[in-house]
């Protein structure tokens, strides 16, 4: 195994939901003696118990600190410990407010491929390895006097009333005898786990699971959560340290607490360490809400100029015809019914109605060639063919067929006969055509006579033949 090893740091405390003030105090320090965990718990329900814990864990990380190159680790962390017991008593002595005070206190230290464990007080160290979770630090209580002097059993030592009472602790009358281990060798993916006793009073049997395969941030506040969730009466606090390597020493972080009473650790993972990609993130997220903002806002204004211009074409323009319906893509169109109109009647395609105004083309053109040839004749001097004496009136039937065409007839002289209905050769000019009446209005009332056509002077002149 290398003698260096890569240790990854995690902490974190509470107050609790019962106590006012948090009297729990931790840190970790690197000298050139190594890396240094601890936590200091002061006395509850004694003067000033914050202030005695921040006084102990301050005098501990300045004296290892200061003597660590030129003190053998197991006597750096006796003298350092014995060094914050006079501190406690000194700054208790300056003020009767503290009189009294005092605190626990549970120290870690770990040099290469080693490990050496001190403590006073009930604050205790864990080491978690394999899954199991095994005590490294020893009690100094009444209830664990007993129990080694064999008085009581361990049975009886779990819920002893003295289990808490506190049989030495720093700052008191009597000079502390603190606990030192003996080196404890590490191995890969062990686990320290330092604690005051509102953590490990409701959690130790969980211990285990609760920080293994973990980053030791992450396991810390587990186990406070768990600690307080479970209990809650006392201040809980939780420093680990976890061996992720064997290959180089890390750089520890400075004794004291952070702020929000999680300790900044020595090298932690963290599951986002790249803010340039935040970066990144945000500028793609700020560039689509924009276009999406860009692409509804022309939405919005391309939608109502598209419903006027449909509205522009399908309405008919005052004045003109109407145009065809707009028919989608794909669809069949129907053909265009003809419009009819009625003239001199209602409408219709019967007897009695009106012909058609619609008539087809060639037969108009037919029509005019018939006047022309009449017309003709009537110079030459020729009555036409079948017409009657005296210029008969033609029959009311040729006359309703007359009135549908509305070309004004040719020029005609004085004497011309009228022609015969069946030939259509002459043509009347047309009556004015009465509205066509809706299928609701009422019946139209009867055509007044039309007038005849005035005689021209000399018509009455009879003409032989040529």
């Amino acid at each position: 195994m290398a003698n260096e090893v890569e240790l990854i740091i995690g902490a974190a405390t509470d107050v609790g939901r019962e106590r006012q003030v948090n009297e729990d105090s931790h840190g970790f320090v690197h000298s050139a003696a190594g890396d240094l965990l601890l936590v200091c718990d002061g006395m509850g329900g004694h003067a000033a118990g914050d202030l005695a814990s921040r006084t102990a864990r301050d005098a501990i990380s300045a004296y290892v600190a200061t003597y660590a190159a030129s003190v053998a680790p197991r006597d750096l962390l006796e003298r350092a410990i014995l060094h914050a017991h006079e501190a406690v008593r000194n700054v208790a002595a300056q003020s009767q407010a503290n009189a009294g005070m005092g605190t626990t206190c549970v120290l870690a230290l770990m040099q290469g491929n080693q490990a050496w464990i001190a403590n006073v007080g009930d604050s205790r160290c864990y080491l978690v390895r394999g899954g199991q979770l095994r005590q490294l630090s020893v009690d100094h209580t009444k209830a664990r006097k007993l129990l080694d002097a064999g008085i009581i059993t361990a049975e009886q030592f779990a819920n002893h009333p003295e289990k808490g009472v506190l049989a030495q602790a720093l700052g008191q009358r009597a000079v502390p005898q603190p606990f030192v281990s003996e080196p404890l060798s590490l191995a890969l993916d062990d686990y320290f786990v330092l604690c005051s006793d509102g953590v490990y009073d409701s959690t130790e049997r969980d211990m285990a699971e609760l920080t293994s395969a973990k980053n030791p941030n992450y396991g810390a506040h587990d186990l406070v959560i768990e600690a307080v969730k479970r209990d809650g009466k006392d201040n809980a606090t939780v420093v680990i340290g976890r061996y992720v390597n064997m290959n180089r020493v890390v750089a520890g972080a400075a004794a004291g607490p952070s702020a929000g009473g999680v300790a900044a650790p020595t090298k932690v993972p963290v599951p986002w360490k790249h803010p340039q990609l935040l970066g990144v993130l945000a500028g793609v997220l700020v560039l689509g809400v924009g276009v999406g903002w860009m692409l509804g806002g022309k939405a919005d204004k391309v939608e109502p100029v598209k419903a006027a211009e449909s509205k522009q074409e399908t309405a008919p323009a005052e004045g003109k015809a109407e145009s065809a319906p707009i028919v989608p893509a794909g669809a069949q169109q129907e053909p265009p019914v003809p419009k009819v109109e009625a003239v001199g009647g209602q409408a219709g395609s019967g007897e009695g109605g009106g012909r058609a105004a619609n008539r087809n083309q060639a037969e108009v053109d037919k029509a005019s060639d018939k006047d022309k040839k009449a017309a003709a004749a009537v110079d030459k001097g020729l009555p036409p063919k079948s017409a009657p004496a005296g210029g008969a009136e033609a029959p009311a039937e040729a006359k309703k067929d007359k009135a549908a065409v509305q070309q004004p007839p040719a020029a005609q002289p004085s004497s011309s006969p009228k022609p015969e209905p069946d030939k259509g050769k002459a043509l009347e000019p047309a009556k004015p055509s009465a509205p066509a009446a809706s299928p609701q209005s009422p019946p139209a009332e009867k055509a007044a006579p039309r007038n005849e056509v005035p005689p021209t002077p000399g018509s009455d002149k009879k003409e032989g033949p040529p």
